[in-house]
């Protein structure tokens, strides 16, 4: 309904940021993500949002987020039954997005967990219903590879040959990341994560 605001930030308030968007103030809950990319007050931003009806309450509330990524993580975990729009926010901000989307497609509750308030039953909800689309998906798995272009092809070579032996994307990219350092070749690096499995 509304994709996204772009504006100044007018306030913030704890997870609260007023956007004034050409004379309208609107009132949305981030993450401390997507809090820590906005900037300071008077600075211009530019938010994806989701609007939020709760008919219970009758009370609608705006979530913003300052990547699509976030957005549909955010959506993927709403849709977890007894997961609810402050409950994503309040985990999105405990784990970063790369951590959170493995973290799910490995199995990990611990590392969900870290939310303030999410229970071992919920993180392993999180899990059941969200694992198979985690592993399928390939967008939350590309900020770890990074630096350079030449280290990016180098870390995407190890990828594959890591695909090809039986390994998960997550798995693969997981290893990668924990072993890996600037200027190794594929080869090195898919040694390196034989030799930690």
């Amino acid at each position: 309904m509304i994709g996204f605001i772009e504006g100044k930030v007018e306030d913030i308030d704890g997870n609260l940021v007023t956007i004034n968007a050409n004379g309208i103030g609107y009132d949305i809950f981030v993450s401390q993500t997507t809090l820590d990319n906005l900037g300071e007050i008077g600075s211009n931003a530019k938010v994806w949002t989701y609007l939020n009806l709760d008919m219970r309450d009758g009370e609608i509330s705006l979530y913003g987020f300052s990547s699509k990524q976030e957005k549909k993580m955010f959506l993927n975990l709403t849709s977890v039954s007894g997961i609810g729009p402050k409950t994503a926010i309040t985990i999105l901000s405990a784990v970063s997005l790369y951590d959170l989307a493995s973290a799910i497609a490995s199995g990990d509750t611990k590392v969900i967990a870290r939310a303030k308030g999410l229970g071992k039953k919920s993180a392993e909800r999180i899990v059941l219903e969200l694992r198979e689309k985690m592993e399928q998906s390939t967008e939350f798995v590309q900020t770890p590879l990074q630096n350079s272009a030449e280290l990016e092809t180098e870390q995407e070579y190890a990828v594959n040959v890591l695909l090809s032996l039986g390994l998960s994307r997550f798995d693969a990219v997981k290893k990668i990341r924990e072993v890996s350092n600037a200027g190794d070749k594929a080869e090195d690096i898919v040694q390196k994560v034989l030799k930690n499995l």
